[in-house]
């Protein structure tokens, strides 16, 4: 399984990890709108070169940006997400 992490800098993760007290303001007030559509272009391509039949993709720090997700991957009927606890 290859795992690609694309959004690294730009989850509260990263935070976690570097504590950049400036940085974590700066993301709480950033639209991470650009960053989901390059996300999906990236993921487009791997698609392309490596086609399969879905895309499994987990991370809990998308948690911290819903509505950006949502805006750049509305759900189509046929794809499913699931949230855990």
């Amino acid at each position: 399984m290859r795992r690609h992490h694309l959004l690294r800098v730009h989850e509260p993760v990263w935070h976690t990890t570097n504590r950049v007290t400036s940085y974590q303001q700066w993301l709480d007030q950033a639209d991470l709108r650009s960053v989901y559509a390059a996300h999906r272009r990236w993921l487009q391509y791997f698609q392309w070169a490596v086609p399969g039949d879905r895309w499994v993709l987990k991370s809990p720090g998308h948690l911290w940006a819903l509505d950006a997700l949502l805006a750049i991957y509305p759900t189509p009927a046929s794809s499913r997400r699931i949230a855990t606890r």
